[in-house]
């Protein structure tokens, strides 16, 4: 149970690290195509099924490597999120909002676009996730996936009408963001949880 804990409580972390600036994305989206709300969501519950398909098969794929060398896939989230540091000291701090997609694009078009333009991140971080994972374990990391996607989606919408929801993120999220793929890379090379889960 403390393991399935600590699977979920790391796979839930690494979604958010990865996806604060894709919360961002989807309000502004919400915003810019206000009537068309639905098409919107279609879209891009559209692009995150896509990315969890990819990242589970990126994962599987990866995970034919010899054993003893999966842990080293760590080291990937340490460096985007070393990476990450380094820009925000070479850039004070100041970090861009994602880039909306052109108003002529169908709201379904141009969520579906963004979003998968805008999340090779979580493609990488989740593929490690479940090349380091046991058969329960990649159960336990895809609902955590989806029931996050989901939980974005909400937080979006709601943001719409509770500005104050959205602002911390973009206070401090550039800031949270490299500390939780650091710590996920270090639980990663530690190769704990994922593989004391039954079925190992």
């Amino acid at each position: 149970m403390f393991d399935a804990a600590i699977v979920v409580a790391v796979a839930a972390g690494a979604f958010m690290a990865t996806n604060l600036d894709n919360l961002v994305l989807m309000i502004g989206l919400f915003g810019r195509y206000s009537d068309r709300r639905q098409e919107v969501l279609v879209g891009y519950l559209a692009g995150m099924l896509i990315i969890g398909a990819v990242t589970f098969y990126v994962g599987k794929l990866a995970g034919y490597a010899p054993v003893q060398y999966l842990g080293l896939l760590g080291v990937v989230p340490i460096l985007i999120g070393v990476t990450e540091i380094v820009r925000l000291f070479r850039n004070k701090g100041v970090v861009h909002d994602p880039v909306l997609p052109g108003a002529g694009s169908t709201a379904v078009v141009a969520t579906l676009l963004a979003q998968l333009g805008n999340s090779t991140d979580t493609i990488i971080t989740y593929s490690v996730l479940f090349s380091d994972a046991n058969d329960l374990a990649d159960y336990l990391v895809l609902m955590v996936f989806a029931g996050m996607a989901l939980l974005l989606a909400l937080v979006a919408y709601l943001a719409l009408r509770h500005p104050w929801l959205s602002r911390p993120v973009q206070l401090y999220g550039h800031y949270i963001t490299p500390l939780i793929l650091i710590t996920v890379g270090m639980y990663v090379l530690s190769n704990t949880a994922l593989d004391m889960l039954p079925g190992t």
